[in-house]
C-alpha cells in the first residue's frame, strides 16, 4: 500500500544548504530520513529568542540562550542507510555514531510481547485469568503498512510466525513518522497503559465498596478494595483488642452500603459462684452478657447488678440451687441463686441470735458460709428467746413477659392471685407485757402468683435491621446526642413522645423504642435514618 504524504509542515527540503545550492537533488520521500548538513543555519531559521531574555541583554538572565555558533553540529550524530543510493551526513573523517538498540526489543521478537493496547470492553475477567489458558496474539502496536523505522520499531515476522533478524533502529528527524508520530505514539501508549492499569485494578479490587466503619466514637465513609471484614480493618489500620468485636464478623464479604462496628471491650467485676475475677465484655446489658458471652442462659442467674454494664461494674452471678429449709415451725422447698448458708438464710429474711444455730441434714451444726449443694436440709434452732408464728397474705410482685405472637404495641393481662406467708416474730415482755417484736423470718408457704402482663414483640424485620446497623443491636446504648438502639436523636425522642417511656431511649425496652419509632414513621417518614438508606428502605 502506498503510503499518503505527510503534511507539508512536516516535511523539510533537504536541497536548503545542501552543497551545489538548489540545484542538488533532493531525496525521495520514503526512502531514508532527511538530513541537514548545515545545522547552524537551520537552527538559525528555526530558533526564536527566548521569552526570558532580557532587553537589553543580561548575561546572568535565567534562562540564557547560547550563542548559535557555540552549538556542536549535528551532522555527526545522525547516521543514514548504509548501502547503494544512501546519504550519510558524517563528515568524512569522523567515526560514525550508532545509536543503541532499543531496550524494548526482544531478542527474538515476540509480536505479543511488546506493550498491546487492550480494548477495555474485551478486558477478561478476573475469573478467565485464574481458569483460562491464554494463547499470544499479535501486538495491536504493529503499523501496517509496517515502517521499519517507526520508533520503537518491530521487525518483520515470517508467515510461519519466526521473528525476521533485527535491523538498526534509525532516528528520524524529519519527514513521514518522524517527531510528531513519535509523539502520537508515546502518548496513545501512555494512555492504553493508564486505562488498562486503571481497568485492571478495579477488577482485581472489585471495582470498591463505599462502607462506613463505626469505631472508638467516629463515623467514616470509606471506599473499601478489601474482600472481607477483616482485610477492610487491615487496610484502614483499625486494631482488634483480644476480647474486642466487630460486626458483622471479621470473614464478612464486604458489600456496598455495609455498616462495619468495632465493639471495644471494658473490664468488670464478675463473681461467679464465689469466684471473683475481673473480666472483659462488649456487651452493656447483663442479660447479653449471660446469654452471648457465656452462654448459660437459665443455668447461671444474676443475683445483683446494675442495669446497665459499664467499666468497672460488678455484677454477681449464681448457680440456682435445691433444698429444703425449717425454722420457726414452717418448711420450704427452695430453688434459688444462692451459694452458701448465708445467702440462703438472706432470701427468706432469716435472723439469727447470739445462741441460734443451723444444723444439716446429719444434725451437724454448719456455720453461714457453708456451701449450698443441691438436696440439702437445713433446719434453724432457736435457744432461750419467746418466738411466735402466724401466717400473712401476700402478693408477689407484677410480671411483663414478652410475647412473640402480639404485634409491638398490643398487651394481655393474667391475673395473679394472692398467696400465704409464714411470719416469725421474737417477742421482748416486760412485766407480762409486750414491748417489742422483732420479725425473724418469712416462708412463703402457699406461693402467690404474679399479675402478668403479657407484651407483644413482633415488629417489622426492618427495625432489628435498622438497628444492627445503627448501633449493633446495642439497645441500651446512651449517649450524649444518640440513645438506644435505633441510634435515636435524644431531642427527637423527646419531641416524638419518648419521654412517656424513659428520660431517653436507651432506658426504654426494644418495644417501647420501636413504638416511638413507628410513630415518627407514620408522622414524618424514615428518611432520618442513614441505615434506612444504606439497607434500601428509602428509594
Amino acid at each position: 500500500m502506498a503510503r499518503a504524504p505527510a503534511p507539508a509542515d512536516v516535511l523539510v527540503d533537504a536541497r536548503v544548504d545542501a552543497p551545489g545550492g538548489s540545484d542538488a537533488p533532493a531525496l525521495r520521500r520514503g526512502h531514508g530520513p532527511r538530513v541537514h548538513r548545515a545545522s547552524r543555519a537551520h537552527l538559525w531559521r528555526v530558533v526564536r529568542p527566548s521569552p526570558a531574555r532580557a532587553e537589553p541583554h543580561d548575561s546572568g538572565a535565567w534562562l540564557p540562550l547560547p550563542d548559535g555558533d557555540t552549538l556542536p553540529v549535528l551532522d555527526p550524530n545522525v547516521v543514514g542507510p548504509a548501502g547503494p543510493g544512501s546519504t550519510r551526513s558524517t563528515a568524512p573523517d569522523a567515526p560514525p555514531t550508532v545509536p543503541p538498540p532499543s531496550p524494548a526489543r526482544s531478542r527474538p521478537h515476540d509480536p505479543a510481547a511488546w506493550l498491546p493496547i487492550p480494548v477495555p470492553d474485551a478486558l477478561p475477567t478476573v475469573e478467565d485469568l485464574l481458569t483460562r489458558q491464554w494463547e499470544p496474539q499479535d501486538s495491536p502496536a504493529r503499523a501496517e503498512p509496517h515502517d521499519a523505522a517507526a520508533w520503537l520499531p518491530l521487525p518483520e515476522v515470517t508467515p510461519g510466525g519466526t521473528a525476521a533478524p533485527p535491523t538498526r533502529p534509525r532516528l528520524r528527524v524529519g519527514g513521514p513518522g518522524g517527531g510528531r508520530a513519535r509523539a502520537a505514539v508515546v502518548g496513545v501508549v501512555l494512555v492504553g497503559v493508564l486505562v488498562g492499569g486503571g481497568l485492571g485494578l478495579r477488577a482485581v479490587l472489585g471495582h470498591g465498596r463505599s462502607v462506613e466503619v463505626r469505631a472508638d466514637g467516629q463515623r467514616t465513609a470509606v471506599t473499601a478494595g478489601a474482600q472481607t471484614v477483616g482485610g477492610l480493618l487491615r487496610d484502614e489500620r483499625i486494631r482488634l483488642g483480644e476480647f474486642d468485636r466487630v460486626i458483622p464478623a471479621p470473614a464478612t464479604r464486604l458489600r456496598d452500603g455495609l455498616t462495619v462496628t468495632v465493639l471495644r471491650a471494658f473490664p468488670v467485676n464478675r463473681d461467679l459462684d464465689g469466684e471473683i475475677q475481673t473480666v472483659f465484655t462488649t456487651y452493656a446489658s447483663p442479660t447479653d452478657y449471660v446469654r452471648r458471652e457465656l452462654g448459660a442462659e437459665g443455668r447461671i442467674v444474676i443475683r445483683s447488678g446494675p442495669r446497665r454494664l459499664q467499666a468497672d461494674s460488678t455484677i454477681i452471678l449464681r448457680t440456682p440451687r435445691t433444698g429444703v429449709l425449717l425454722v420457726d415451725g414452717a418448711q420450704v422447698d427452695y430453688s434459688i441463686p444462692a451459694l452458701d448458708l448465708d445467702e440462703l438464710l438472706a432470701q427468706y429474711s432469716v435472723d439469727l441470735g447470739p445462741e441460734d444455730s443451723v444444723l444439716d441434714r446429719s444434725g451437724a451444726t454448719v456455720g453461714r458460709e457453708q456451701r449450698l449443694v443441691d438436696g440439702g436440709q437445713y433446719t434453724v434452732v432457736r435457744v432461750g428467746r419467746e418466738i411466735v408464728r402466724f401466717d400473712e397474705s401476700y402478693t408477689a410482685p407484677p410480671e411483663r413477659r414478652p410475647d412473640n405472637t402480639m404485634n409491638v404495641g398490643e398487651t394481655r393481662v393474667e391475673e395473679g392471685r394472692a398467696g400465704t406467708m409464714s411470719v416469725a416474730a421474737e417477742i421482748t415482755r416486760r412485766n407480762g407485757d409486750e414491748v417489742s417484736r422483732k420479725i425473724i423470718s418469712r416462708l412463703p408457704v402457699v406461693l402467690s402468683r404474679p399479675t402478668i402482663t403479657y407484651y407483644g414483640t413482633k415488629a417489622d424485620p426492618m427495625w432489628d435491621r435498622i438497628a444492627l446497623c445503627e448501633t449493633a443491636g446495642d439497645w441500651a446504648m446512651q449517649g450524649p446526642l444518640y440513645s438506644g438502639g435505633l441510634g435515636f436523636y435524644n431531642r427527637t425522642w423527646d419531641a416524638f413522645g419518648g419521654r412517656v417511656y424513659a428520660p431517653n431511649a436507651g432506658l426504654a425496652t426494644r418495644e417501647e423504642q420501636i413504638l416511638v419509632a413507628e410513630n415518627i414513621r407514620n408522622r414524618v417518614g424514615i428518611d432520618g435514618w442513614g441505615c434506612a438508606h444504606t439497607l434500601g428502605y428509602v428509594r
